[in-house]
């Protein structure tokens, strides 16, 4: 990695890391507490931000004829308004908090105004910034997501500190986040000469895509459910205060994502990586859920720390699948896809948890915790059925060939896969390790993009260990090869 794009990386995990607590409604639970704007604000400005922000990204992704505000070339007008509106809310928030108690209702609606418009935005800037400088790379991309999650609960210790420092993270995140992105652009362009030129797009395969629409569909069922469990927790109320259930929860959730962090640096496989990190999650969730209903006296904190992890990187885990779904699609879809795919759905499950819950549960006359035991037995219910279909669709999806290979062995020794015929071959013709690989997914049918995203590399290195293979077979094209692996099979079955 060259220095000017370690630079960019870097500014941009920093940037991202104030990004996150904006999205996980820190700074507007922070701002409209009600002990800050009182009761009846409190709880409205958390209603108007959702609907102006929820009107907002609907109305943006449905638009047929909207501008395209972070596609490339980088507008620069729409860059410096984008700054702007995150400056604007900043200020407006260090307005609100050192206004009087409780603040005028004026100030109150244009800090969510300002809010909802950069609750919005820059999802599709970050999200757009680094499809464009990973997108050779889904593992830097994944990488580069994970440590900015990591670095957000870091920043998130500031609120435990004396003030004025408290205020760095819910005041200064939208200027911090903003001008950061702004900043990374304006590198980018520099970088690249006038602007980021952009790759020409090619579409997943059509396997790849129907993967991780699949595992997709799962991630937002576990998201939406879950955002029940922190309706109970946080009892209906969207204010944030620091406290030792916060400091548990930023705790849990550092030490989550650097296990996040440490997977994706050490697996070679893509598929491998989501799959193990949406068990994962399903399983910190459970144990939430097991530990603060069944040991409400003990290990309550513990309990609702990890389902408030687990619900946390459950949205980190969505926006990656979001992105990697779009990493070779034409901007204006990845923009769509980004509001509606991820904002949206990010949207809802807060409306389910500030909103929906607390209309049930004072519909039906309950305290929240007589919820839990019911709680426990539908989320169960819920993510047993959804887990159990997702891992039924990856037998069926594996089981045809296994079928296949154990009716042609009938009666006969079952013949080599792909990976054996590799390693035959390397012995053979002296090949390197990752030759090797490159071969054996080359032999099961794949394509060069295809073997870059399941081997976390670029396109060209892909292309790049093909030459070198078919110059140490002998070959030519890809047809000669698979003629030669045959052969080398076949003379050693015999």
């Amino acid at each position: 990695m060259e220095k000017g794009e370690r630079n960019i990386f870097i500014v941009a995990v920093f940037g991202m890391a104030f990004w996150w607590p904006m999205l996980r409604n820190s700074v507007v639970g922070f701002l409209l507490s009600p002990d800050r704007v009182g009761e009846a604000w409190g709880h409205g400005g958390v209603c108007l931000f959702l609907v102006l922000a929820a009107i907002a990204a609907i109305g943006m992704a449905l638009s047929p004829g909207r501008e395209r505000l972070f596609s490339v070339p980088l507008p620069l007008a729409a860059a410096v308004g984008l700054l702007v509106a995150c400056v604007l809310a900043s200020v407006l928030g260090l307005l609100l908090v050192e206004s009087p108690v409780p603040a005028r209702g004026a100030l109150v609606i244009a800090n969510v105004v300002v809010l909802a418009a950069a609750y919005v935005a820059l999802p599709i800037a970050w999200g757009a910034l680094l499809l464009e400088m990973t997108a050779s790379s889904p593992k830097r991309l994944l990488l580069v997501m994970s440590a900015s999650y990591a670095v957000s609960f870091l920043v998130g210790y500031l609120s435990y500190a004396p003030a004025p420092w408290n205020l760095i993270r819910p005041v200064g995140a939208p200027l911090i986040s903003g001008a950061a992105w702004f900043c990374c652009r304006m590198m980018a362009a520099k970088r690249a000469g006038c602007c980021i030129a952009s790759s020409p797009a090619v579409p997943p395969s059509r396997e790849g895509a129907s993967s991780i629409r699949s595992l997709y569909v799962l991630v937002l069922v576990i998201f939406l459910v879950s955002s029940v469990a922190t309706g109970f927790i946080n009892s209906g109320t969207a204010s944030y205060a620091p406290s030792m259930n916060t400091l548990v929860r930023d705790t849990l959730n550092v030490i989550v994502t650097l296990a996040i962090i440490a997977l994706i640096a050490a697996s070679k496989s893509l598929e491998r990586v989501k799959f193990t990190l949406v068990v994962v999650l399903i399983v910190l969730l459970f144990s939430g859920i097991f530990l603060a209903t069944l040991f409400q006296q003990s290990w309550f904190t513990v309990g609702i720390g990890l389902m408030q992890t687990s619900k946390s990187c459950v949205s980190l885990l969505l926006l990656m699948l979001v992105l990697l779904e779009n990493s070779r699609s034409d901007a204006s879809m990845t923009e769509r896809s980004l509001l509606l795919k991820f904002v949206v759905p990010t949207l809802a499950s807060t409306f389910i948890s500030y909103l929906v819950v607390p209309l049930i549960a004072e519909g039906l006359g309950l305290a929240y915790s007589d919820f839990w035991g019911v709680l426990s037995l539908l989320l169960g219910f819920a993510l047993g059925v959804f887990l159990f279909v997702f891992l039924s669709s990856l037998v069926i999806r594996y089981l045809p060939g296994a079928t296949s290979s154990s009716e042609t062995s009938l009666g006969s020794e079952a013949p080599a896969g792909p990976d054996a015929t590799a390693g035959a071959m390397r012995e053979v013709y002296g090949l390197t390790e990752k030759e090797a690989e490159v071969l054996a997914l080359l032999l099961e049918g794949n394509t060069y993009k295809k073997i870059a995203a399941l081997m976390y590399v670029s396109d060209s290195t892909v292309q790049s260990h093909a030459k070198s293979i078919y110059r140490k077979v002998d070959v030519h094209t890809k047809q000669e090869l698979v003629d030669r692996a045959m052969e080398l099979r076949g003379r050693r079955t015999l």
